[in-house]
């Protein structure tokens, strides 16, 4: 069993915290800006890139990022921003 440790815990809280905190953001500018379609698609580009980076930067922070778990935030993001990118057509 894996050992989880106070610092480990409270890291983890704080990158999940930021990473609601950018959603939140993420939400409110893309219902702001929401009739201007090229500007959405920029802030859904960002959204994404932000998501990826965000997800291999909190498993390099906890020694947990394999191959498969990179490829997989590269995928998710691409799908959800794809699903975005499909709102704004």
């Amino acid at each position: 069993m894996r050992r989880i440790h106070k610092n480990s815990t409270a890291h983890s809280v704080r990158s999940y915290v930021s990473l609601v905190l950018f959603l939140a953001v993420f939400v409110v500018l893309f219902l702001s800006i929401w009739p201007n379609k090229s500007l959405a698609r920029v802030l859904i580009f960002f959204f994404t890139c932000f998501y990826c980076i965000w997800g291999w930067m909190a498993h390099l922070r906890s020694n947990t990022l394999t191959k498969s778990i990179a490829i997989e935030y590269v995928v998710l993001s691409l799908v959800a921003g794809s699903a975005l990118y499909v709102i704004t057509l």
